[in-house]
């Protein structure tokens, strides 16, 4: 991405074009043992072609969150 700017636009417009290459979708997801008095063990995973994997606890990722293997 040298040549392009490094803004939001370019951002979302390369997660949507990942999100169309790996038929993904980015969720937010809670622990079983979570209800209407609270929420619990949050975190934030991918769908990729119906599979699901984990992208960080919480609600926020960033690259270092992303485990590879």
């Amino acid at each position: 991405m040298a040549t392009e700017e490094l803004t939001p636009a370019n951002f979302k417009k390369e997660l949507k074009e990942l999100l169309k290459k790996y038929n993904a979708s980015i969720s937010f997801g809670a622990s079983d043992d979570s209800d209407w008095w609270g929420i619990h063990g949050e975190f934030l995973y991918a769908s990729i072609n119906g599979k699901d994997t984990r992208l960080c606890e919480g609600y926020n990722v960033t690259s270092s969150d992303i485990k590879t293997r």
